[in-house]
Formats: structure tokens, sequence, C-alpha cells
């Protein structure tokens, strides 16, 4: 997740999104949270 931070797939608003999410323990597991980046991303599209 820092990575995608790094290259500015995220933006910081989402990556605390994305923070307080694996924090509370509503992601699975990496590909799960890789699911998760998508859809932000695909919603920033929109």
């Amino acid at each position: 997740m820092k990575i995608a931070k790094d290259r500015k797939d995220l933006t910081n608003p989402e990556f605390w999104v994305l923070y307080k999410r694996v924090g509370g323990n509503t992601v699975r597991n990496k590909a799960h949270l890789r699911t998760l980046m998508d859809e932000i991303r695909e919603k920033r599209k929109d």
C-alpha cells in the first residue's frame, strides 16, 4: 500500500481510508487489499 502511495497510484486521503481498514481488520489478505485499491481507483475515474 505504501509503495502505491509513493508511486502516486493512491492519493493521501485514499491511503488513509485503506490504512484504517487494515487496522480495523476489515481487510482479509493482500489480494483483498489489491481489490479494494482497484475499486478506489475506479471510483476516482468516474
